[in-house]
């Protein structure tokens, strides 16, 4: 079931780089889960360089560079 409603909700104009069509978006869904772990990433220090990273993504249709996905596990309990 979709809930458009809550996707707006939750919606940030970040968001727009991989659903342009905002929280109407067919390919939008509302998820909730519980887990039981986690994973970090290591992304950019700088707010400017996120900034941009979504600005060029919304600009060319590709996913931004937002660093890299470190393997360091959480547990969650």
């Amino acid at each position: 079931m979709r809930n458009t409603e809550k996707a707006e909700e939750l919606w940030n104009k970040e968001q727009t780089a991989w659903w342009p069509e905002g929280p109407s978006d067919p390919n939008v869904r509302v998820i909730r889960f519980d887990p039981e772990r986690a994973e970090l990433w290591d992304g950019p220090k700088n707010s400017a360089v996120a900034s941009y990273e979504f600005k060029k993504a919304r600009a060319t249709g590709e996913p931004p560079n937002l660093g890299e996905n470190l393997k360091s596990t959480v547990d969650m309990d």
